[in-house]
C-alpha cells in the first residue's frame, strides 16, 4: 500500500478534511473544478454527444489531488490514503454512482467472488444450501474483517466512505461522506431472490439496505439513505472548459515540432 509523503494533507479550519472536519467549499470548488477538466476530452467516459467525462479511476484520482493523498491503483480496500503529519494514514473508499430517484445512495462495495467463497467455507456457509441470514451474516463478516485487517497500519476508525453521485446525463454531482459502518446482519430481515438476478437482501423495515450477488460476479451493494451521510455537498455542475481536444491535439500542443515532423498538421 503507497503511503503518501508526510504533509501532503494541508491542515486547514481546524483539522484534516475528511477526518476532522467536513471538506470546505473552496476544497468542494477546486474539486469541481478539477472533475471539470475531464469534459475537454481527456476523460475515459465517453458520452452520447461526444463529449467526456470522468471514470471512476479518474474519480479516485482527483480525489487524491483535490486533498493531498495518493491513490491506491490496486483495487485495495481504501482508494485513497492520506498521511497527515499529527497521525497514523487515514483512508477513502471511493465510490461512484448514478443518482437514484428515491432518497437511497447507492454504493457497491465490493465484487470478489473468490474472496467471499473463501469466507463462506471457512465460517461453514454453503452458499446453495444455507439460510439467507446466514449468508448475509458470512459477507458482512468478511467486509468488516478487510477493514479490521488494516487496522495496525490505517485509522479505520477515522476513515470513510465518499460516494460521487451523477445524474443520468453527468453534468449534475454531489458528493456524500458515510462512516465506515455497515448494518448489523442480526438485524436485519434476509431473504433469497430470484428475480431481477438471484441475490441475498437484507432489508430493514421493508426497505432495502443490502444486496450480495454471490452467484454472479460477488457484488456487494450497500444502499444507505442520502439524508443518514453526516456531511454532502450541494449539487456541483460541471464547468465547460473552453478548449475541447483528442490525443492528437494534445501532442500537437505538448510537442509542436514533433508532431510537425511526424506529418501531423
Amino acid at each position: 500500500m503507497p503511503h503518501p509523503e508526510e504533509g501532503m494533507v494541508p491542515a486547514v479550519g481546524g483539522g484534516y478534511p475528511w477526518r476532522d472536519r467536513d471538506p470546505s467549499p473552496d476544497e468542494v470548488e477546486r474539486f469541481r473544478l478539477m472533475l471539470s477538466v475531464f469534459k475537454d476530452g481527456s476523460g475515459n467516459v465517453r458520452m452520447d454527444d461526444g463529449t467526456t467525462r470522468a471514470d471512476w479511476r479518474q474519480v479516485e484520482r482527483t480525489l487524491a489531488e483535490c486533498f493531498g493523498g495518493a491513490t491506491n491503483e490496486d483495487k485495495g480496500v481504501f482508494d485513497v490514503i492520506l498521511k497527515p503529519t499529527d497521525d497514523e494514514p487515514f483512508g477513502l473508499s471511493a465510490k461512484t454512482s448514478q443518482r437514484r430517484t428515491d432518497s437511497r445512495v447507492l454504493m457497491e462495495l465490493a465484487n470478489s467472488p473468490a474472496k467471499f467463497k473463501a469466507a463462506a467455507i471457512e465460517d461453514a456457509v454453503d452458499w446453495e444450501a444455507s439460510s439467507a441470514d446466514g449468508i448475509g451474516w458470512s459477507m458482512l463478516k468478511t467486509v468488516r474483517g478487510w477493514h479490521e485487517e488494516l487496522r495496525p497500519v490505517i485509522d479505520i476508525d477515522r476513515s470513510s466512505y465518499v460516494v460521487l453521485t451523477h445524474d443520468r446525463k453527468k453534468i449534475e454531482y454531489q458528493l456524500f461522506r458515510f462512516p465506515l459502518e455497515l448494518p448489523d446482519a442480526e438485524q436485519l430481515d434476509w431473504s433469497q431472490r430470484t428475480s431481477r438476478g438471484r441475490a441475498i437482501v437484507g432489508k430493514r423495515d421493508d426497505d432495502i439496505l443490502i444486496e450480495f450477488y454471490p452467484w454472479s460476479g460477488g457484488q456487494v451493494k450497500f444502499f444507505p439513505h442520502g439524508d443518514s451521510a453526516p456531511w454532502h455537498s450541494e449539487i456541483l455542475e460541471l464547468e465547460t472548459p473552453t478548449k475541447v481536444t483528442g490525443l492528437g491535439g494534445r501532442a500537437k500542443e505538448y510537442w509542436p515540432e514533433l508532431w510537425a515532423q511526424a506529418g501531423g498538421t
